[in-house]
């Protein structure tokens, strides 16, 4: 598949929004969220059932993500996404503690992150060979 049916492949199926825009997207949503749900613990006596159906990718995503909590529970969906937003910005979860690796969404941002530095060193090495070798033709 030559590089641009690659590059169109990829923006069809992500919206054509790269990762920076899908998270700063989400980032938003959530903080979008936190302004308007005022007192989360209301989100408790919700039935999620009550609410117009949601995708099937969404539902499949709830079902493997769910821990302690029971399905049902927005009150944990709305924790789940604080953290996850939290987890991204600052390796933390919303209380402050370490969890990047350490719960469900972590172990997804461990593994991004660890590629990420790796691609950072090579970027680094070949930014580093490459002024060197300009030093040494002078």
């Amino acid at each position: 598949m030559s590089r641009q049916r690659s590059s169109e492949k990829y923006t069809e199926q992500n919206g054509g929004k790269g990762f920076l825009a899908t998270l700063k997207e989400f980032v938003d949503s959530v903080e979008g969220l936190k302004r308007v749900i005022m007192f989360p613990v209301r989100l408790q006596d919700m039935d999620r059932h009550q609410l117009p159906a949601m995708e099937e990718r969404l539902q499949q995503f709830l079902e493997e993500g769910r821990t302690q909590t029971s399905q049902n529970d927005l009150y944990a969906l709305y924790t789940l996404l604080l953290n996850a937003k939290s987890e991204l910005l600052t390796g933390c979860d919303v209380a402050g503690r370490e969890v990047v690796g350490k719960s469900f969404l972590g172990e997804h941002f461990a593994e991004v992150s660890e590629t990420l530095r790796k691609m950072t060193d090579l970027s680094e090495f070949l930014k580093n060979n490459y002024e060197t070798s300009l030093r040494l033709s002078d």
